[in-house]
C-alpha cells in the first residue's frame, strides 16, 4: 500500500525505520572513525580560532535564544488603524514597548488593514452586481 493513499494513518509521517538526521550524522561520524565528542571538540576548536560559523553554533548552544513576551499594549484610543499605527511606533520611539511587541501590533495592523481594504473590494463588487 503507497504511502500516499486515502485513509493511511502514516500519511505525512516519516516510513517506518526512517534514521533521524542527527543518528545519519553520527552514523558517518563514527564510519569515518571519529566520535560526536571529537566533533564537538573541532567546533569549539574552530569558533576559539575565530570562525564565526562555528562562534554561532556554539554560542547558540549554549546560549538558548529567550521567548519574547507579550504583555498587553497600554496605547491611546484611536479612531483610525494609521492613527494605531503611529501610537504603536511612538510607544516604541518612548521605550513604553519592546520592539517584538511593536513587531507583533503592527503585523496585527497590517492584517486588519488588508481586511478592511477586502471588505471594501466586496463592498464595491456588490454595488457594481446591482446596477
Amino acid at each position: 500500500m503507497s504511502k500516499y493513499t486515502k485513509g493511511n494513518p502514516g500519511k505525512g509521517r516519516k516510513p517506518k525505520g526512517c534514521k533521524h538526521q542527527r543518528t545519519v550524522l553520527l552514523d558517518a561520524f563514527k564510519a569515518n572513525g571519529s566520535s560526536e565528542e571529537e566533533f564537538a571538540q573541532k567546533v569549539i576548536k574552530m569558533a576559539m580560532e575565530g570562525n564565526s560559523t562555528a562562534l554561532t553554533i556554539v554560542t547558540e548552544r549554549l546560549w538558548k535564544k529567550p521567548k519574547p513576551t507579550y504583555e498587553p499594549l497600554k496605547l491611546p484610543a484611536a479612531k483610525s488603524l494609521d492613527e494605531h499605527a503611529r501610537n504603536v511606533i511612538d510607544a516604541l520611539a518612548t521605550g513604553d514597548i519592546a520592539v517584538d511587541q511593536a513587531g507583533a501590533a503592527m503585523t496585527a495592523l497590517r492584517g486588519a488593514s488588508e481586511l478592511t481594504d477586502v471588505a471594501g473590494i466586496i463592498s464595491r463588487l456588490d454595488e457594481l452586481e446591482k446596477r
